[in-house]
């Protein structure tokens, strides 16, 4: 590698810094700059130094000195191995002591961004067991596209609506016991229609003795209640400790929760629907009212939910669904949803959550927002090969629908999947679909096949160093064979999908 080093001066100050490089897999970098030692202060592996044509291997806590008077100029890194090499040297001049150095100095690893930021060291290890449903058909979804679900048999008086309960579940009505005063609801997965939790809200304590609730929800451990009391005393309340959020003269229909407001959908006397927007308080305070019905000329909308800034309106009568931006309280679009007589809406991802009751039983429907397939479904468990290390989160052991671009073919002795392994993996065994920057937090990805065919991909094995996939450009492009199990290497840092 050619360079100019002889031609650098020295430098009028005679002190030394710190000099932070990634040297990508089989590359050298070149540091310009004077000195009479080089002392590696941190690398995630051995790097070749090479001064004044003299090459040496070194690692943490390694010194090199030029000798006796002279200087040294240019400074040239080699990393001779397939994985990227994260640096920071001291450079420069006079007496350096490693002892102090060691001693009072706390270096923190990092690892870099695909910005070239540098951002604190998290990484763990994951070792997941893929497993994929064979029964599953790739399904695909257009805009506004009405699928019903399942049923939920055998609620009781389903009244009040869909809600949004924790995780974002879904909360119906089920009636109101009578001799134990008490509203009665069941909580259910969106995704299969399992219950997950009945549970009663006492009236008592609550308002007045004659009071009924109308609509909940459920926001950071509590539930919030609508409640009328006879028309005499309406408000929306945290059910938990009688705190009022607000005091309308209006009826609360529908109310929602999010980044510490309430939504409250109500109705005027003469019919009209506008959504009052209170700060959670003891008491609140009321911010705004929107006035859904001058923005859309209808009067009967009954469904409310707020999800990522946009508030999202259903009018079932007449079978239209609209969507307001909260960043300025206008009006996205307004159009036919093409859903007859729903009640309460809740939104989970791409989708749209509502349910209709039959008799005694509730049958549960989802509209797409926008086009999507479904490409998977299946589930991921902590399983060998991990080592040392190796993080355990919680895993119910459910399957998760997946929209990754993956294909799977099955034959006698398992599986071979091509495609988003990395997306697929993690958005199995955390339940949650990952943002699109999930590769900004993804180090390493080890695939290892243990089925009867052992001539036929053994072991894929990338890694990344103190950088992300997605600074060093690798995509999640891999083909991989189960049985077997995959490694993962990721950071606190990763996100999902609201």
């Amino acid at each position: 590698m050619s360079s100019n080093f002889e031609n650098l001066p020295l430098p009028v100050n005679r002190d030394a810094q710190d000099y932070s490089r990634l040297v990508p897999p089989n590359s050298a970098v070149e540091i310009p700059v004077v000195g009479e030692f080089v002392y590696c202060k941190f690398s995630d592996g051995s790097i070749r130094v090479v001064i004044d044509g003299k090459s040496t291997l070194m690692e943490s806590g390694d010194e090199r000195r030029s000798g006796g008077t002279s200087v040294f100029r240019g400074v040239t890194l080699i990393n001779d191995t397939e994985n990227a090499k994260t640096i920071t040297f001291v450079i420069g001049f006079g007496k350096f002591d490693r002892k102090i150095i060691q001693g009072n100095i706390s270096i923190t690893p990092e690892v870099q961004r695909a910005s070239g930021a540098y951002a604190d060291d998290t990484r763990y290890n994951i070792a997941l067991t893929l497993s994929f449903d064979a029964g599953f058909e790739p399904q695909s979804f257009s805009r506004k596209q009405l699928t019903e679900l399942y049923q939920v048999d055998e609620i009781g008086t389903y009244s009040s609506g869909v809600a949004r309960g924790p995780n974002d579940s879904l909360v119906i009505s089920t009636g109101f016991n009578s001799s134990e005063n008490i509203f009665t609801y069941t909580r259910i997965d969106p995704l299969t229609g399992k219950t997950l939790q009945n549970f009663g809200l006492r009236r008592t304590g609550v308002g007045g003795s004659d009071y009924y609730i109308t609509h909940l929800a459920h926001y950071q451990g509590s539930y919030y209640v609508a409640i009328n009391d006879a028309g005499a005393n309406i408000t929306v309340r945290n059910h938990s400790d009688g705190y009022s959020v607000g005091i309308t003269q209006e009826r609360p229909e529908y109310i929602t929760y999010s980044d510490g407001l309430a939504y409250v959908m109500t109705v005027t006397g003469f019919g009209k629907n506008y959504v009052e927007v209170w700060e959670i308080g003891n008491p609140g305070q009321r911010v705004r009212t929107i006035d859904v019905h001058g923005m859309t000329g209808f009067t009967n909308f009954d469904s409310i939910d707020v999800k990522n800034g946009i508030l999202y309106i259903a009018d079932a009568l007449q079978e239209s669904l609209g969507l307001i931006d909260l960043a300025d309280d206008s009006l996205i679009f307004f159009e036919s949803s093409g859903w007859e007589s729903k009640d309460g809406i809740v939104v989970v991802g791409r989708n749209i959550f509502t349910a209709q009751p039959v008799g005694d039983n509730a049958v549960f429907y989802k509209m797409a927002l926008e086009p999507y397939e479904n490409t998977a479904r299946g589930s991921a468990r902590v399983g060998e090969g991990g080592g040392a290390g190796v993080r355990i989160f919680e895993d119910n052991g459910a399957q998760f629908v997946t929209q990754a671009p993956v294909s799977v073919i099955y034959g006698n002795d398992g599986a071979i999947i091509s495609g988003e392994i990395i997306r697929t993996a993690i958005e199995f065994y955390f339940k949650k679909e990952v943002t699109d920057d999930y590769l900004d937090h993804v180090f390493k990805f080890m695939a290892v096949y243990q089925g009867d065919q052992t001539d036929v991909l053994q072991k894929n094995i990338v890694q990344s160093g103190g950088a992300t996939f997605l600074r060093l450009k690798i995509e999640d492009d891999f083909t991989i064979r189960i049985p077997g199990y995959i490694v993962l290497t990721l950071d606190n840092g990763l996100k999902f999908k609201d």
